[in-house]
């Protein structure tokens, strides 16, 4: 099984709060309508806009704020890890097998997460990153599964490919891709958010101070000066 995190020093049980300043306000009331629901959340942006970031604060938020939060990192699973992932209550093996149904098929077998990650999230939070990389067959599990929503643990899933770029490129089964579009949260990158600086800036501050255990930075007009000419490649979070 692949490796997960329940959690880590990286991220500790306030750390989410620290930068909760960075996410532009329209994914912030976004978010906050995410943690008061169940709905499955899709959030999409490029790497480092803070993607799972934006999930654990939505499950910090939550009522499962106590239970645990596991990533799975859906672009690392080989087809066969994949394949297994999602379980279909069949007593019938060959169409276990086989299965390759639609969520709205009436006569699907009930589909469930495999008994180690089960047991891994419990009734927690399961983040699903690079979700776009399930194998078709997956996809129809999965869509089954929160369709149904009848497992115990929330999902909340993330990609940082553009999801009309992979719609276009058919990397989303129908079905998948209306559980995808049901409550979607996009994150800018950070190239088009420079006038934005002066605010994204303290946070990080803040939370690099909190981590090293010392007093945080006040950036100066110099400093801001400087950060708007920096030719960002990269983003700051996730």
């Amino acid at each position: 099984m692949p490796v997960f995190s329940a959690s880590d020093a990286y991220f500790s049980a306030n750390r989410p709060f620290f930068l909760a300043d960075v996410f532009p306000t329209a994914a912030l009331e976004r978010a906050e309508i995410a943690a008061a629901s169940e709905v499955p959340v899709f959030i999409s942006g490029e790497p480092g806009v803070g993607k799972e970031t934006l999930a654990r604060l939505i499950a910090a938020t939550s009522e499962r704020s106590r239970a645990p939060f596991v990533k799975i990192r859906c672009d690392r699973l080989s087809p066969r890890q994949a394949t297994s992932l999602l379980t279909v209550r069949s007593e019938d093996a060959l169409n276990s097998a086989l299965y390759a149904t639609s969520a709205n098929d009436a006569n699907a077998a009930p589909v469930a997460l495999n008994d180690a990650w089960a047991e891994a999230v419990g009734d927690g939070v399961l983040y699903w990153a690079e979700v776009d990389a399930l194998p078709t067959r997956v996809q129809r599990r999965l869509a089954t599964l929160l369709a149904e929503n009848s497992a115990p643990f929330r999902s909340i899933l993330g990609s940082s490919r553009s999801f009309v770029d992979a719609a276009r490129d058919g990397a989303f089964v129908p079905e998948f891709e209306a559980i995808l579009t049901a409550f979607p949260i996009f994150l800018p990158s950070l190239s088009v958010r420079r006038a934005e600086l002066p605010t994204l800036l303290p946070p990080f501050l803040r939370d690099a101070a909190n981590r090293l255990g010392v007093l945080p930075l006040v950036p100066t007009e110099r400093d801001l000066e400087i950060a708007a000419r920096i030719n960002f490649r990269r983003n700051l979070a996730d």
